[in-house]
Order: C-alpha cells, then sequence, then structure tokens
C-alpha cells in the first residue's frame, strides 16, 4: 500500500529523474561577480563528488579483476561491470558540460559554438539513468535466483548471460525510438531539447513539434508516459525484490540459530561427564556461530541498503528535484535558488557512488584488495624512485 501511495504520488510529478523543467525567466547568474565565491564552491563540490565517484567505481573495477582469491562469480561481475558502465556514463555530462560551463566568462563566444555538446550530453544522462535502472533490475533478479530460487540459476550461465545483457542494452536504446511513426530515430533528441543552463545550475528540457510549435500534445503522447511509468514500476519491483531476499535471509538465520542451539543442547546431554571437553567445544561453537552471525549480518545490512537505494533513487529525488528549490525560495528567497541547484547536482552524482561505497562497506574481502593494490602501486613507486636515484648517481660518476 505504500509503495502504491508513493507511485501515484510520483505519477503527477512524470518525468525524467535527471532534468527538470525550470523557468528560464530567473535573473540569478552565477557567472555573476556577485556569486563568485558560490561558484568556487560549487567547482569544489562538483570535484569532490565526481573524483570521489570516479575513484570508488574504479576500486570496484580493481576488485572484479582481482585474480587472487575472487570469490566472486563470473555472471555477478558481469551484470555488476555494466552497472559501472552506466554510472561512468553519467558522470560524462557533468564533466564534459557542467564543468567547462562554469568555468566560461558570461560573455564567452565559446559555449556558442559548444552548444551541440550541450545539447548531446544532456539527453545521454537520462539514457544513463535508464540504463542504471534496468541494469539494478537485473542484478536484483541475479541475486534473488542464486540465494532464493538456486534451480532456475542456468539461466545466468554462458551464452544465456550475454543474451540477457544485450536485450537489456536493446531496451534502453528502444526506450528512446519513435516507434509510433515506423522511424529510426531517437525521440529526445528529434522532440526535445534538453541543455544545462549554467547561469543557475539548472537542466532545461522543452519538447516541440519539428515545426518549431509548442508541443503541448507531446506531453499526452502514450509512450512518454509509459516509459516514466516504467521508470517507477522497475524501481518498485527491484525494492521489493530486495525485501524478499532480506525477509529470506532472516529466516535462514533464524533456522539456523535455532539448529545450531539444538545441537548444542544434544552435545551437552551427551557428553556431560566429560566437562572439561565441553567447555571446550562450547566456546568453538560460540566462536564459530558469532562469525557466522556476523557475516549474515553484514550481508543483511547491505541487501538492504541496495533496497533503500534504488527506491531513493526515485522517490526521494523527485521530492528533491521539484520541492527543494520552491521550498528554498519560499524561506530564502531568491538567493536560495543557486545553492539549492548545487546540492541537486551534487546528489544527482553522488547517487551513481552510493552502491560501489555500500559493497566496501559491508565487504571486508574487496577492502583487503583494494589495500593490496594501493601497497603494489606504493612499492613499485618506491622501487621507481630508487632507480631514478641510483641512475642519476651513475651519470654523475661516468660525468
Amino acid at each position: 500500500m505504500l509503495i502504491h501511495s508513493y507511485s501515484i504520488a510520483a505519477l503527477f510529478l512524470i518525468l525524467p529523474l535527471t532534468h527538470q523543467i525550470i523557468n528560464t525567466t530567473d535573473k540569478a547568474d552565477i557567472r555573476d561577480d556577485n556569486y563568485k565565491t558560490m561558484k568556487y564552491v560549487a567547482l569544489l563540490l562538483f570535484t569532490i563528488s565526481l573524483l570521489y565517484g570516479i575513484l570508488i567505481n574504479i576500486f570496484a573495477t580493481v576488485t572484479f579483476c582481482h585474480r587472487q582469491d575472487n570469490y566472486y562469480s563470473r555472471e555477478f561481475i558481469l551484470i555488476a561491470s555494466q552497472l559501472i558502465i552506466c554510472n561512468f556514463m553519467a558522470f560524462l555530462p557533468h564533466i564534459v558540460v557542467v564543468l567547462p560551463e562554469m568555468l566560461q566568462s558570461k560573455n564567452s563566444s565559446y559555449a556558442n559554438k559548444t552548444i551541440w555538446i550541450n545539447h548531446t550530453f544532456s539527453t545521454f544522462a537520462t539514457f544513463s539513468f535508464f540504463s542504471l535502472l534496468h541494469f539494478s533490475l537485473l542484478l536484483a533478479l541475479f541475486r534473488y535466483v542464486v540465494l532464493i530460487l538456486p534451480k532456475y540459476y542456468a539461466f545466468f550461465q554462458s551464452v544465456k548471460l550475454y543474451s540477457i545483457i544485450a536485450f537489456v542494452w536493446l531496451s534502453v536504446f528502444g526506450m528512446f525510438l519513435d516507434i509510433f511513426h515506423a522511424r529510426i530515430v531517437f525521440t529526445d533528441f528529434y522532440y526535445c531539447t534538453r541543455q544545462f543552463l549554467v547561469r543557475n545550475l539548472s537542466w532545461y528540457e522543452k519538447c516541440e513539434n519539428p515545426n518549431g510549435t509548442e508541443r503541448t500534445w507531446w506531453r499526452s503522447l502514450s509512450f512518454y508516459r509509459i516509459r516514466s511509468c516504467w521508470a517507477l514500476f522497475v524501481a518498485n519491483v527491484t525494492f521489493v525484490i530486495y525485501i524478499v531476499i532480506f525477509f529470506k535471509i532472516r529466516r535462514k538465520h533464524q533456522s539456523l540459530c535455532a539448529k545450531s542451539f539444538l545441537n548444542f543442547i544434544l552435545r551437552v546431554i551427551n557428553n556431560s561427564f566429560e566437562c572439561f571437553i565441553v567447555w571446550i567445544r562450547i566456546t568453538k561453537i560460540r566462536h564459530g556461530h558469532n562469525k557466522k552471525t556476523q557475516k549474515i549480518y553484514h550481508y543483511e545490512w547491505s541487501v538492504l541498503f541496495h533496497a533503500a537505494w534504488n527506491y531513493s533513487i526515485l522517490e526521494i529525488g523527485i521530492l528533491i528535484i521539484y520541492c527543494l528549490p520552491s521550498l528554498i525560495i519560499k524561506i530564502f528567497g531568491e538567493s536560495g535558488d543557486i545553492p539549492s541547484k548545487i546540492f541537486i547536482n551534487c546528489y544527482l552524482i553522488s547517487i551513481r557512488s552510493l552502491l560501489p561505497t555500500a559493497h566496501f562497506i559491508y565487504n571486508r574481502h574487496s577492502r583487503e584488495a583494494i589495500k593490496c593494490h594501493l601497497c603494489h602501486l606504493s612499492d613499485l613507486k618506491l622501487t621507481t624512485q630508487i632507480i631514478h636515484i641510483g641512475l642519476q648517481a651513475k651519470v654523475k660518476d661516468f660525468n
């Protein structure tokens, strides 16, 4: 019921998440001298968010490619790598459009020459968002099959998995094709204009007819609504799958505790005359049980975090993107518009690093693998410095 009510509320705010329709008559411009401090703060926050997102995704890639003691299945690595690709795709609009636009002056002629880059990568952000949604659903289904329905694991093996991944990519491409008019054109490029407005750090969207008239009918077009409803549907289904996995793990954990306690009682009864041996066995049982309990506990929190992320990316994102700016303006006036847009853009960047961050928080082996690689790189750097110093000394002696 809660999911249904949230979905109904979200349907009244139909959107591609990473774009918003804004009022183009705003007077605030972050490139003015009055906003110079805010401009550099925004640049610093965007750069830090991008660097962290890129590094954490690179670390996740290194972890999956770590051959030594790699307990990840090939199927999991393939699906997770698609999510990492989607994250890097989402960083491109901020790297290619946002940061260069902010570094330009207000009256720069270079902005007019690169307007097509702005439009292209602004539309590309929507594509990366739907790709992330689809592969998040695929990863949830894979985990569900592995943990709950292992007899269907064959669907994710060998050529079948490659076919599924190819189908997911094609499904995302298909969502952006104009299939209603039997033309192979991208609807977002053909009908809509998306652009990043650097003056107030907003993502502007305008849809119109090819002849230039305002396209009031495009908003009511079934394809556009289906695509938006599909985004909500995928997020909700992914959330439900993770919740089911979470409760299944809890049930297995409870049955494991009951079985361990029963085995403990039987051992005490059968070996009651050997008190010392019983005491040693009790210590070993408790030690092993605590380790297993801790492992299940961390995995439960990891699954719950993934579920919360997949659901909140739409629900919380809608509230932040559509409600936060107007609320800030009502409280602080027009001076609060740009700070709210800075927060929104930081949010759009940071959601791409949440899953890798959760992976490293709840996975000790991944952290150890990264430490091993960093130590190896530091050793290589030290060795290179020693060789360089030795070569310099030999050159001096030769001279």
